[in-house]
């Protein structure tokens, strides 16, 4: 079930009931991951309309949307795209997968020669892309602004590792040894100034632990 919860009203609104996952919002925009047709699709909608427009051309089961303004990403068959819909344009932006965008920046990740996944971070009007990771295991990009954050595995489950595009530095926002990592998994988010993330108590169970 898909609701949109007004902060200002305190109102819930039902889009969605059946099938429905991975929602995700920009202003009035809401887009979300949906199989209630028997194909996968995306469903974008609008709020203040409440029209609804469907992405059915290069969407997979495992196709998880991210949105900023007009711009949607997602990766599908190992490659990402991006479809505007104000222009009702979609492209395919390179190998790899789980893409975030921010403005006019999409980061995603992709393997290189040695099987290991590095941090990409693509820009729209140039069409260019750089690496910023470099090395180690890198999976699960968020950009916000001039920063990049990632989980490096090559330490277990986890260290965030952040990069700043306006300064090309990278750094490491938790640390660990080689044996057991900072157990941070995958669960991470930014936003402004704040990084946000999961931290397993549990190594043998990496469905719970602390925010």
């Amino acid at each position: 079930m898909r609701i949109i919860y007004d902060l200002t009203t305190k109102n819930e609104t039902i889009v969605s009931s059946f099938a429905a996952s991975h929602p995700a919002i920009s202003g009035n925009i809401l887009v979300w991951y949906d199989k209630s047709s028997g194909v996968p699709e995306l469903t974008v909608y609008n709020i203040e309309t409440k029209a609804r427009s469907y992405i059915t051309k290069n969407v997979y089961r495992d196709s998880i949307p991210a949105i900023y303004g007009s711009r949607i990403v997602w990766s599908a068959g190992s490659y990402v795209y991006m479809r505007d819909i104000s222009t009702s344009t979609q492209t395919q932006i390179a190998s790899g997968e789980d893409p975030d965008i921010y403005d006019t920046k999409i980061v995603y990740s992709a393997d290189t020669p040695g099987n290991t996944p590095q941090i990409y971070v693509y820009d729209i009007p140039t069409k260019k892309a750089i690496d910023v990771s470099q090395y180690g295991d890198n999976m699960f990009p968020h950009i916000y602004g001039d920063k990049v954050i990632w989980s490096d595995f090559y330490t277990r489950l986890g260290n965030i590792r952040m990069y700043d595009l306006s300064t090309g530095q990278q750094i490491e926002i938790t640390t660990g040894d080689d044996m057991t990592g900072y157990d941070t998994g995958s669960s991470t988010d930014i936003s402004g100034n704040k990084i946000v993330y999961l931290k397993h108590n549990d190594l043998a169970n990496v469905n719970s632990g602390d925010i």
